[in-house]
């Protein structure tokens, strides 16, 4: 997917048409053979990790960061060392149901990033205006999004069904 977006629609096309053309060349594609055309549809299932709570929190600082990076910004403390690790431990803890570990780590994590996200608002008015300053004010709400998200309220309102 990523390929075909690098190289765009027509660049599809063009790509299908000389495969064509050289098939043609070669012989192995007559006009009687591109009257029918059978397509395969067949899906293979790739091994997509979906967003656990602790990937999106280790994504969200190395955003942050990143950001701060760009922007010349030095940071207190970035947990470069510290949450990567964490996040890993979370998986592991879910894995072997402890869940009390579990929930503690991601409880920690988010104040890695809830640190992180502190620091570099309260450096925002070293970064000029301009188009990295957009980005970063985007990152910024992105991941207070995140950090404001409350699962028990969602659950919640959903026992509440009709009288809302």
């Amino acid at each position: 997917m990523r390929w075909r977006k690098r190289i765009g629609e027509e660049g599809v096309e063009w790509l299908l048409t000389k495969t064509i053309e050289a098939g043609r060349a070669a012989g192995a594609v007559t006009d009687k053979s591109l009257k029918q055309v059978a397509v395969d549809t067949t899906v293979m299932e790739k091994t997509i990790a979906h967003p656990t709570d602790a990937r999106l929190y280790e994504r969200a600082r190395v955003l942050l960061v990143g950001s701060a990076r760009k922007a010349g910004i030095d940071l207190r403390q970035s947990y470069a060392r510290l949450a990567p690790r964490l996040a890993t431990q979370v998986g592991r803890y879910a894995h072997a149901r402890q869940f009390k570990r579990m929930r503690k780590a991601l409880r920690q994590l988010k104040g890695y990033v809830g640190r992180v996200h502190r620091d570099l608002r309260r450096h925002l008015q070293d970064i000029p205006d301009g188009a990295l300053r957009g980005r970063v004010l985007e990152a910024l709400w992105l991941v207070g999004r995140l950090l404001e998200q409350n699962k028990e309220v969602h659950s919640r309102l959903g026992d509440l069904g009709p009288q809302i």
